[in-house]
């Protein structure tokens, strides 16, 4: 362990694979698996290759830091190679931090064109930001996961061939863990996970992993071991997914319509496919981009704290954009009025909803026929019955309708009378949200 001086706060619990403090920053790092199991960690200013969980740093005085002690988990050996090789130049202060921020900019968005063809320009600085949030997630409030939809060959599996070996952490699309496995991984690792799947439908571990993964604290619980005790799996990690329908947890997610190359284009891009694992830059890049987001961390923290919501991007959507924004702001400053623009569009044109948002519209629109009546309201049936029409093929119980009652606010009281459940509702509320809903 190299011994240097730091000035320690509060005694913490760190992750030895990602995570950050305000008094030293980030901390990037791997485990090692050797004699004994050893952990190489990166902070801003600092280099430690410790095989033991508590680290201690002298300087005006005594402090103790713990790394918290998690399950070992085999990782991506292209990785691990990467990270050595940036934690040696590190060392050696072989690089001008500015010059390498602009490199990182230019190399990752090269290497996106290269590999990856879309027709609409903007996606890649979206990607390339994304890319670069895999090293810088834990200073947000929210991370959004990254779908890849769209038809066959169109470039999904290729794209996620490519962020293999730019991301932090990777574990690749081939891999197939299942329930306990792949929440112990996310725990341990807290990795970039990579899926390539048909039928999201079929997997309700991946399921639950993607509604927990875009926000601290969020965990999946599972029973385990012969007693079945119960066991809470912190999942917050990137995911980035391919699939070929579109997700349920899709308001928590930046979804990208992949595009197919001109058929003039089709070879090519087919044929440089094969490059990507064999790409000396692609390594180049990632060594780069640890180096790169330990220097530039709390230049995007502050401007993730500068970025603000607009007319058109705001609530849940900017919620998730905002982390994206904040590092376009960093190291791609130039294409920041374009990804802006491109956030205000897929807001617009992709505002998070679901099924219960669309019973919540539906049973809005029908109460708002029966303002004009008095009392104002109607029994539970009758709307359940009237909302059912606007969804054929779809079973509509009462149950969903009376939530959707009860989520928008609008009913004074339920009252059972011998025909039924009748609900009271509230007229300047039901107008009010209307305004709000349908402006």
């Amino acid at each position: 362990m190299s011994e240097t001086e730091i000035k320690w706060t509060v005694n913490q619990e760190l992750h030895p694979s990602i995570d950050y403090s305000e008094d030293f920053g980030l901390l990037l790092g791997i485990f090692v698996q050797g004699n004994r199991e050893s952990k190489v960690i990166l902070t801003r200013n600092h280099e430690f290759n410790v095989d033991f969980s508590v680290v201690e740093i002298k300087g005006e005085e005594s402090k103790v830091r713990i790394l918290k002690k998690v399950q070992y988990v085999p990782q991506d050996e292209s990785w691990v190679l990467d990270f050595v090789n940036a934690f040696r130049t590190r060392k050696n202060k072989l690089y001008s931090v500015e010059e390498l921020r602009k490199k990182v900019s230019s190399d990752i968005l090269g290497a996106l064109r290269l590999f990856y063809y879309h027709e609409d320009p903007r996606v890649y600085p979206l990607i390339a930001c994304w890319a670069i949030g895999t090293y810088l997630y834990v200073i947000f409030d929210h991370f959004p996961i990254l779908v890849l939809q769209g038809e066959r060959e169109s470039g999904k599996t290729t794209l996620l061939e490519l962020l293999k070996h730019i991301v932090r952490c990777p574990i690749g699309r081939s891999l197939a863990l299942r329930e306990a496995p792949l929440f112990r991984t996310a725990e341990s690792l807290r990795p970039t996970f990579l899926f390539d799947v048909q039928k999201i439908s079929e997997r309700p571990d991946l399921l639950d992993l993607c509604e927990a993964c875009t926000e601290p604290g969020g965990y999946v619980s599972r029973c385990t071991g012969e007693k079945q005790e119960p066991k809470f799996y912190h999942c917050y990690t990137p995911v980035a997914l391919a699939v070929r329908e579109e997700v349920p947890f899709l308001p928590k997610a930046i979804q990208i319509i992949t595009t197919k190359p001109p058929p003039h284009l089709q070879r090519t891009y087919t044929e440089r496919r094969l490059y990507i694992t064999k790409s000396p830059g692609l390594s180049e890049l990632r060594q780069n981009l640890i180096l790169c987001t330990l220097e530039y961390c709390e230049e995007v923290k502050a401007a993730y704290s500068s970025v603000e919501q607009t007319n058109k991007l705001y609530g849940r959507s900017f919620d998730y954009w905002r982390p994206l924004l904040a590092i376009c702001k960093v190291f791609l400053p130039e294409k920041f009025a374009e990804l802006l623009s491109f956030a205000e569009e897929y807001a617009l044109k992709n505002s998070p909803s679901d099924f219960m948002v669309e019973v919540e519209n539906e049973v809005l629109r029908h109460v708002l026929t029966l303002t004009d009546e008095t009392p104002c309201g109607d029994y539970l049936k009758n709307i359940t019955d009237a909302v059912s029409l606007k969804f054929p093929g779809f079973r509509v119980s009462w149950q969903k309708v009376k939530s959707a009652l009860i989520n928008l606010g609008i009913v004074r009281r339920f009252y059972n009378k011998p025909e039924g459940v009748f609900v009271y509702l509230d007229k300047a509320k039901i107008e009010d949200k209307a305004k709000q809903r349908f402006q």
